[in-house]
């Protein structure tokens, strides 16, 4: 029998489940569903469970399968005989994933949480053990896993203020899910403790450690020889800015700063690349709104040109060669409420970055690239204007925007971040082969 907040959860997924449907079909119809893949939604797939060891990880969409193809790599490097089984819930972190290229690497799109669907899933692909990377939290995913005793863990867990505060409301549901993993590695100590509250009393708390953020790898940044010439010939002398990964209503306070410093004599070339790249029609339909000039689009095939100052990569998978470009960062999700993307990727170019103060997903990043001369914070529009500005003209006049001792603490800080996944990895294997009581990781 299940208990009583769980019970009340799957009586209200009775009644919801005919509208999921719809809005599963409404989402395709919208081309946010795989319309040849959307019976996966419903736990019914047609690749077969290969032989062997299955470790099952899940993420949500580009960002944490970032993390998850550092951490199935690195399974993979200490053991080639293992298949990975990598669980989304969008489109373009199934291209992210197809990408890869390592076939023992599968994907798969998550099953809603009605349990019919979650028990149809573990049918299928019965994993070994599961990881839940994030912040994804399914009830009947988490719960059902656990209760068919295979071993369960967090990684790279977070979870915004307002989430914690939601599942504080649902304080009884909360302790059934958050009790449910042998270990939680979270990304810092204030998330740790948010974990530590929602588990419930000490006797039923899981293995709560400090991991880090999974998302740094250098080899998850390959770079596009091709891209990165024709971009660099449309800068030609001028340095380059990237907008990486903006969202809605980032593009706009972006714009708006280097139009200011261009106004200012200070000519740069303004590369915008949105977090979803669907969104790149209507980055370029306002700017042509306000310029009457309509900007280039990679997904549209354009080149650039010496005379243009702004360009539009709304594509996938060429984050790495707009890092190795671009002489300042803005970094997106942090001039709106999404908590600032991860800055260690980034971090290991050794370019500055200008940030927002959104910035509780990656914290304990943000403070010590910060400490280490990485990053500027900038509260608001007209902060970000004379950051960018005092940046371009450093770059006028010659000056290095980072020092070699800020070089220094940087790459000690990146090297400490790239391992993580490896220790994580560790970890793991080595609880599902000794089934031993948990030890420690390694400390970051």
């Amino acid at each position: 029998m299940q208990p009583y907040p769980l019970a009340s959860y799957n009586r209200l997924w009775s009644f919801v489940t005919p509208f999921a449907i719809l809005h599963l079909h409404s989402r395709a119809w919208r081309g946010r569903e795989d319309k040849k893949r959307l019976k996966e939604r419903y736990g019914r797939y047609s690749q077969e469970r290969p032989k062997g060891r299955l470790f099952w990880l899940h993420a949500v969409s580009v960002g944490e399968s970032v993390a998850a193809l550092t951490l199935a790599t690195c399974l993979r490097d200490k053991r080639p005989d293992v298949n990975i089984l990598i669980t989304t819930n969008t489109i373009t972190a199934a291209t992210r994933i197809a990408e890869h290229g390592d076939n023992a690497i599968l994907h798969g799109y998550q099953p809603l949480d009605n349990l019919q669907w979650v028990e149809r899933f573990l049918d299928h692909w019965q994993p070994d053990y599961a990881v839940m990377l994030e912040s994804d939290f399914w009830p009947n995913l988490i719960c059902a896993t656990a209760a068919r005793n295979i071993p369960l863990c967090f990684a790279s867990a977070q979870l915004s203020d307002k989430a914690y505060q939601a599942w504080q409301k649902r304080a009884l549901l909360a302790r059934i899910i958050f009790s449910a993993p042998q270990d939680i590695f979270t990304v810092d100590t204030q998330q740790a403790d948010k974990f530590r509250q929602l588990a419930g009393d000490k006797n039923q708390k899981p293995h709560i450690q400090i991991g880090g953020s999974l998302k740094v790898a250098p080899a998850s940044l390959p770079a596009n020889t091709a891209l990165v010439a024709m971009l660099s010939e449309a800068a030609d002398t001028r340095p380059i800015l990237l907008a990486a990964s903006t969202h809605k209503g980032e593009d706009e306070l972006i714009l708006a700063a280097s139009k200011q410093a261009s106004d200012s004599g200070l000519a740069h070339f303004l590369i915008i690349a949105p977090r979803h790249p669907e969104r790149g029609n209507d980055i370029a339909a306002k700017i042509q709104n306000n310029t009457q000039t309509r900007p280039g689009q990679r997904s549209k095939g354009d080149v650039p040109q010496q005379q243009d100052n702004v360009f539009i990569c709304d594509s996938l998978g060429e984050m790495g060669s707009l890092y190795r470009l671009a002489n300042i960062i803005i970094l997106g999700g942090s001039f709106v409420d999404v908590g600032g993307h991860n800055p260690l990727e980034i971090a290991l170019f050794e370019t500055p970055i200008l940030a927002g103060p959104s910035r509780f997903k990656n914290k304990d990043a943000f403070d010590s690239l910060s400490k280490a001369g990485l990053i500027e914070l900038a509260e608001d529009e007209k902060a970000l204007g004379v950051l960018l500005a005092d940046k371009l003209n450093a770059l006028k006049k010659g000056h290095a925007l980072i020092t070699a001792k800020n070089k220094t603490k940087i790459a000690a800080i990146t090297t400490e971040a790239c391992s993580r996944a490896a220790k994580t990895a560790d970890y793991l294997l080595d609880n599902l082969s000794q089934k031993t009581v948990p030890k420690p990781l390694p400390k970051p």
